[in-house]
């Protein structure tokens, strides 16, 4: 596992926040345990690059009704195979790659159809723009941004299994996090793509968030709270949270579980972290 042990970003703290022991298997050059990626992660990424391939041709002018569908099913296709040949290896068969392209591409058409009447929807400046920034003494937060309006408009795509429940996007850690990367106050842009696997043109959700001083000041004391706690290798397991129903590591963090039923969890997984089958 390659990580300096200093560069955070969102997903990484929020990883930590959901589980400590299962963030030490995904990311701890210790402990960590290689996984395939799996199906929802892998449309995840591929409808991100086809929305990148959509922002790049809106920055260069290019009006909703002249982009082509038969050139997005390319971009997702593309962005299937190398996630196939890549290190880390996905987890299904073709098959279901070919079920997966239909579904980012109904999710991405239905974002079309409701803004490909005008033109006068959200244009980034920037896509898939790599900011950093000092936190503190040898912590380092960094982040991809999706896309930035103006000068103070994030854009982030999101897709989802369900409709997002009202309010959730106040919840929701990553504006903060983004706020602090561009030291100013920002406002949020959650666009969020419903998995259907037909066209369906209410299947896009968008959600606005404002942040403040406030927000990036919680962002920078979580950032430095979850390094602390990594430092000193917290990794107590959150057992009964709703992650441990989907987490991709429930097996190993079971067995080690077993193994001591009336000790300290942390320590048994720094005792036996290099038994943990890779």
């Amino acid at each position: 596992m390659d990580w300096d042990g200093k560069t955070w970003s969102y997903s990484r703290v929020n990883a930590y926040l959901q589980c400590p022991m299962s963030w030490a298997f995904k990311y701890h050059p210790k402990y960590h345990v290689k996984k395939p990626r799996s199906e929802f992660l892998a449309m995840g990424v591929a409808v991100h690059d086809a929305m990148e391939y959509i922002n790049k041709l809106r920055i260069e002018g290019t009006p909703f009704g002249d982009i082509e569908v038969d050139k997005l099913r390319n971009v997702l296709i593309n962005s299937f195979t190398e996630q196939r040949m890549d290190s880390m290896s996905v987890d299904f068969d073709i098959a279901t790659e070919n079920e997966l392209v239909a579904t980012s591409l109904s999710m991405i058409a239905g974002y079309l159809g409701r803004y490909g009447g005008t033109d006068d929807d959200i244009i980034p400046v920037h896509s898939e723009y790599h900011m950093t920034t000092e936190v503190d003494k040898d912590i380092i937060l960094q982040g991809y941004i999706d896309g930035i309006i103006g000068d103070n408009k994030i854009l982030d795509y999101k897709t989802a299994g369900k409709r997002w429940m009202v309010g959730r996007e106040f919840k929701e850690l990553q504006p903060a996090f983004y706020s602090l990367l561009m030291g100013k106050d920002i406002e949020f842009v959650f666009d969020i793509m419903l998995k259907h696997k037909k066209i369906d043109f209410d299947s896009f959700d968008r959600r606005f968030v404002r942040v403040g001083v406030n927000g990036r000041d919680k962002a920078k004391n979580l950032i430095k709270l979850v390094a602390d706690a990594v430092k000193k290798e917290v990794f107590v397991p959150a057992l009964g949270s709703n992650t441990c129903n989907y987490c991709d590591y429930a097996e190993e963090c079971n067995a080690l579980i077993c193994k001591c039923p009336d000790g300290d969890v942390n320590e048994l997984l720094k005792a036996v972290g290099k038994d943990v089958e890779r």
